[in-house]
């Protein structure tokens, strides 16, 4: 029906319409992938727990196996990848505060763990 008033009443404002349209599926996307995503990580004893809006996934620090970037991000804006044994992928916001110590502690626990670059 917008579409429709668009090309009724003036085309300049058809641009104004797909615009406005792709910035709102953007937001909804982005709304959807923040859901799923873990705003906070903590390591305590051996075990990694995984602070996600709705839930918390615990992990054994030896279960996981690869921490990397998602592929092709070169600005660290993707949500950063982890790969454990029995839970799957879990992703994870990318500008922690302390992922640094975070990563150093982990390699602590479990040296076997993959470190992709760059980090």
């Amino acid at each position: 029906m917008l579409a429709l008033a668009a090309v009724v009443h003036d085309a300049a404002s058809i641009a104004l319409l797909i615009i406005g349209g792709w910035r709102a599926l953007v937001g909804v996307f982005a709304l959807i992938q923040g859901r799923s995503t873990a705003r906070e990580v903590r390591l305590e004893q051996g075990v990694v727990t995984f602070v996600l809006a709705s839930k918390n996934v615990v992990v054994p620090a030896t279960e996981i196996e690869e921490f990397r970037i998602s592929r092709g991000d070169l600005s660290h804006f993707m949500p950063i990848r982890v790969r454990t044994a029995h839970d799957g992928v879990v992703k994870v916001a990318p500008r922690l505060c302390g992922l640094f110590q975070f990563l150093i502690e982990l390699r602590r626990f479990n040296p076997m763990v993959e470190i992709g670059e760059p980090f």
